[in-house]
Protein backbone atom coordinates (compact mmCIF):
# COMPACT_ATOMS: atom_id res chain seq x y z
CA UNK A 1 0.00 0.00 0.00
CA UNK A 2 2.78 2.35 0.61
CA UNK A 3 4.15 3.66 -2.28
CA UNK A 4 8.26 3.78 -2.90
CA UNK A 5 9.66 7.19 -3.51
CA UNK A 6 11.95 7.39 -6.53
CA UNK A 7 15.60 8.52 -5.03
CA UNK A 8 16.13 11.81 -7.25
CA UNK A 9 19.59 12.69 -5.38
CA UNK A 10 23.06 12.83 -7.21
CA UNK A 11 25.00 10.24 -7.40
CA UNK A 12 27.75 12.49 -5.65
CA UNK A 13 25.55 13.26 -3.28
CA UNK A 14 25.07 9.81 -2.70
CA UNK A 15 28.54 8.73 -2.45
CA UNK A 16 29.12 11.37 0.16
CA UNK A 17 26.38 10.06 2.15
CA UNK A 18 27.90 6.60 2.59
CA UNK A 19 31.09 8.05 3.42
CA UNK A 20 29.97 10.41 6.08
CA UNK A 21 27.00 9.75 6.77
CA UNK A 22 23.44 11.46 5.66
CA UNK A 23 24.21 14.96 7.44
CA UNK A 24 28.06 15.45 5.05
CA UNK A 25 25.78 17.86 2.94
CA UNK A 26 24.19 19.91 5.84
CA UNK A 27 25.97 22.38 7.54
CA UNK A 28 26.88 22.17 10.93
CA UNK A 29 25.05 23.21 13.48
CA UNK A 30 25.86 26.91 14.54
CA UNK A 31 26.62 27.49 10.58
CA UNK A 32 24.32 28.80 8.51
CA UNK A 33 24.47 27.51 4.56
CA UNK A 34 26.38 30.63 3.36
CA UNK A 35 29.55 29.18 5.40
CA UNK A 36 29.74 25.65 3.75
CA UNK A 37 32.58 25.44 1.37
CA UNK A 38 30.25 24.69 -1.69
CA UNK A 39 28.13 27.88 -1.04
CA UNK A 40 31.96 30.10 -0.81
CA UNK A 41 32.40 28.75 -4.49
CA UNK A 42 29.41 29.39 -6.58
CA UNK A 43 29.17 32.77 -7.60
CA UNK A 44 25.92 35.10 -6.24
CA UNK A 45 23.37 35.58 -8.15
CA UNK A 46 23.27 39.08 -10.19
CA UNK A 47 20.71 41.16 -9.18
CA UNK A 48 19.57 42.63 -12.09
CA UNK A 49 16.71 44.92 -10.51
CA UNK A 50 19.60 46.77 -9.16
CA UNK A 51 21.77 46.78 -12.25
CA UNK A 52 18.69 48.19 -13.66
CA UNK A 53 18.16 50.83 -11.18
CA UNK A 54 21.86 51.70 -11.28
CA UNK A 55 21.80 52.43 -15.13
CA UNK A 56 18.71 54.52 -15.07
CA UNK A 57 20.00 57.12 -12.04
CA UNK A 58 23.44 57.13 -14.44
CA UNK A 59 21.39 58.10 -17.35
CA UNK A 60 19.27 60.57 -15.17
CA UNK A 61 22.83 62.21 -14.14
CA UNK A 62 24.00 62.40 -17.51
CA UNK A 63 21.02 64.04 -18.49
CA UNK A 64 20.90 66.67 -16.19
CA UNK A 65 24.39 67.52 -16.45
CA UNK A 66 23.53 67.79 -20.81
CA UNK A 67 20.79 70.05 -19.66
CA UNK A 68 22.93 71.85 -17.05
CA UNK A 69 25.32 72.90 -19.29
CA UNK A 70 23.70 73.76 -22.17
CA UNK A 71 21.08 75.87 -20.46
CA UNK A 72 24.26 77.81 -18.01
CA UNK A 73 26.52 77.77 -20.80
CA UNK A 74 24.74 78.91 -24.13
CA UNK A 75 26.59 77.80 -27.71
CA UNK A 76 26.94 81.68 -29.07
CA UNK A 77 28.39 83.79 -25.96
CA UNK A 78 28.50 87.08 -28.69
CA UNK A 79 31.92 87.50 -28.35
CA UNK A 80 33.35 86.64 -31.68
CA UNK A 81 30.78 89.12 -33.28
CA UNK A 82 28.66 86.57 -35.09
CA UNK A 83 25.32 88.39 -34.06
CA UNK A 84 26.44 91.87 -35.63
CA UNK A 85 27.08 89.96 -38.71
CA UNK A 86 24.17 88.55 -38.96
CA UNK A 87 21.98 91.67 -38.57
CA UNK A 88 24.23 93.28 -41.10
CA UNK A 89 23.59 90.49 -43.88
CA UNK A 90 19.46 91.05 -42.50
CA UNK A 91 19.79 94.81 -43.61
CA UNK A 92 21.70 94.33 -46.99
CA UNK A 93 18.71 91.45 -47.83
CA UNK A 94 16.26 94.08 -46.77
CA UNK A 95 17.62 96.53 -48.85
CA UNK A 96 17.73 94.22 -52.15
CA UNK A 97 14.51 93.07 -51.26
CA UNK A 98 13.06 96.46 -51.65
CA UNK A 99 15.09 97.71 -55.27
CA UNK A 100 13.22 97.40 -58.26
CA UNK A 101 14.34 94.05 -60.55
CA UNK A 102 16.64 94.85 -63.00
CA UNK A 103 15.19 94.89 -66.68
CA UNK A 104 16.92 92.05 -68.92
CA UNK A 105 18.81 93.66 -71.35
CA UNK A 106 21.39 91.50 -73.37
CA UNK A 107 24.54 92.79 -74.89
CA UNK A 108 24.60 93.64 -78.64
CA UNK A 109 27.52 90.94 -78.57
CA UNK A 110 25.26 88.30 -76.55
CA UNK A 111 22.71 88.74 -78.74
CA UNK A 112 24.37 88.24 -81.79
CA UNK A 113 26.08 84.76 -80.79
CA UNK A 114 22.78 83.98 -79.59
CA UNK A 115 21.37 84.51 -83.16
CA UNK A 116 23.80 82.31 -84.91
CA UNK A 117 23.04 79.65 -82.27
CA UNK A 118 20.06 79.69 -83.36
CA UNK A 119 20.18 80.04 -86.87
CA UNK A 120 22.87 76.76 -86.93
CA UNK A 121 20.36 75.09 -84.78
CA UNK A 122 17.55 75.67 -87.34
CA UNK A 123 19.76 75.02 -90.38
CA UNK A 124 20.53 71.25 -88.91
CA UNK A 125 17.20 70.96 -88.24
CA UNK A 126 16.11 71.43 -91.30
CA UNK A 127 18.81 69.13 -92.98
CA UNK A 128 17.90 66.05 -90.72
CA UNK A 129 14.35 66.12 -91.57
CA UNK A 130 15.02 66.38 -95.77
Amino acid sequence: ADAKVADTKPAETKVAETKAGPDATRPAPGRTREDTAMARSTPAPTNWGSLFAAGLVGGAVVAAAGAAWITFNPLDAGGDGTAAKLARLELQVADLAQRPAPTAQLPADVAGRLGRVEAAVTAAARQANG
